[in-house]
């Protein structure tokens, strides 16, 4: 008699879960119906503003450094295959500081 009293319980509790985690994941049912307008009020909105130029800004930079360097160490009097092993550098330090950082940053989580 328990026991089968605690498998319609089981069950019947089994059944309200499934029926609140439907009810909770919007994946299935999404509330909210696809708004054209959404994106471009999130478009102009001034944090996507500011982060699309910070964007923009450091990959001009970085870009800016990779194509240019060489020319500019060139300009010093260096033949065009040590100007590209000179400007290597920079870019082989800041791979290897962030490396270092990572594991340390890694190891003290």
């Amino acid at each position: 008699m328990t026991f089968i009293f605690c498998l319609l319980v089981l069950t019947l509790l089994l059944r309200l879960i499934m029926a609140r985690l439907e009810r909770d994941r919007p994946s299935i049912k999404p509330a909210d119906k696809f708004s054209g307008m959404e994106i471009l009020r999130s478009i102009r909105s001034p944090h996507v503003i500011i982060i699309c130029f910070m964007f923009f800004m450091n990959g001009t930079c970085a870009y800016g450094l990779a194509l240019f360097l060489p020319s500019i160490v060139s300009e010093l009097g260096f033949s065009r295959n040590k100007a590209q092993l000179l400007s290597v550098g920079p870019f082989a330090a800041g791979f290897f500081g962030a490396f270092v950082r990572r594991t340390r940053r890694q190891n003290t989580t």
